[in-house]
């Protein structure tokens, strides 16, 4: 049986002919957790720093959406002491200030998600944006969904976060299929484990894909990459290397790349890795650069398609 702790709706005045907005700051524990159940209000809104949702204590699933919320700081929240089994979310549509779903249990399932940032960049070294950031889990699918506009500002000797999907070490399972970040100040997608994708896309980040421990694709597709400030290099795809231990692996199917102006694809640091791109299909200007390895080169294989445009002598 549910139980719902803490849970308060109020309605706001609305001009003529507007649907029935609702506010809410809802706080869900027990066995099984439904949110926001058979009737939800059309569009539900978190005043102040509140969640929209937090899920707390021992919860063996909790099913969130669907849900339209707009100007909530966080719309879904697993607090850090919940111990939950299945997490999944199904059509949250949700414009926030900060960040929109936070979460870690044994399984976590987001389908149909579409999470996007408002407002200024974020400030301070608490208020770090993110669109969908899991701390741990077994296995982590999300298909359909997008993550844009997680924003951040600070110091320029710093490094500027902000990401659209943060992936935390310690998680496995991971799979992507149908999925993209754009606008983000620093990831689109963030990955620290081994991750599978198919058909996801990012543009418009410093680093449209990081990742730290390799990665399978599909069908990958990158553009342009922004530097919005702070210290960090910029590329449309940043692969850990590895001095010691195995090598860390990318291996792409087909990389569609979309750059207006001179950039680096695909960046390695910390040491070498090895790259495998079957197929390409790459627009962008005399001058990019394929592949740069800032320490020791490892395995490149590069495909149909995979030459770039020489800059004139």
């Amino acid at each position: 049986m549910n139980r719902l702790i803490g849970l308060s709706l109020a309605l706001l005045a609305l001009p003529a002919g507007s649907q029935l907005v609702a506010r809410a700051d809802v706080s869900l524990t027990g066995d099984v957790v439904v949110w926001p159940g058979a009737s939800p209000p059309s569009v539900i809104y978190a005043a102040g720093d509140s969640n929209v949702a937090t899920i707390d204590g021992n919860v063996s699933s909790a099913t969130m959406g669907p849900a339209t919320i707009r100007d909530s700081y966080r719309a879904i929240d697993v607090g850090a002491s919940a111990a939950v089994g299945r997490f999944q979310a199904n059509d949250v549509d949700a414009i926030v200030t900060a960040a929109c779903i936070r979460t870690h249990a044994d399984v976590v399932v987001v389908r149909r998600a579409r999470c996007a940032m408002t407002g200024e960049p974020r400030v301070g070294r608490i208020n770090m944006p993110f669109g969908l950031q899991v701390m741990s889990a077994r296995t982590v699918l999300v298909e359909d969904s997008s993550f844009d506009g997680f924003q951040w500002r600070g110091p320029r000797d710093r490094y500027w976060q902000g990401e659209g999907i943060s992936i935390e070490r310690g998680v496995d399972g991971v799979q992507f299929r149908r999925v993209t970040a754009n606008h983000n100040t620093d990831a689109g997608f963030d990955i620290k484990p081994f991750a599978i994708l198919s058909d996801v896309s990012a543009a418009d980040n410093c680093r449209n894909f990081r990742f730290w421990s390799g990665a399978e694709a599909g069908t990958l597709t990158t553009g342009d990459t922004v530097k919005r400030g702070g210290i960090s290099s910029c590329s449309g795809i940043w692969l850990n290397g590895s001095e010691t231990g195995p090598r860390f692996k990318l291996h792409i199917k087909k990389l569609v790349v979309r750059m207006s102006r001179p950039q680096v694809i695909i960046q390695v640091e910390n040491g070498p890795a090895d790259i495998d791109i079957e197929e390409c299909d790459i627009q962008a200007p005399a001058g990019s650069e394929m592949i740069r390895f800032d320490q020791g080169a490892g395995e490149v294989r590069l495909g149909r398609g995979c030459q770039l445009p020489r800059s004139d002598a």
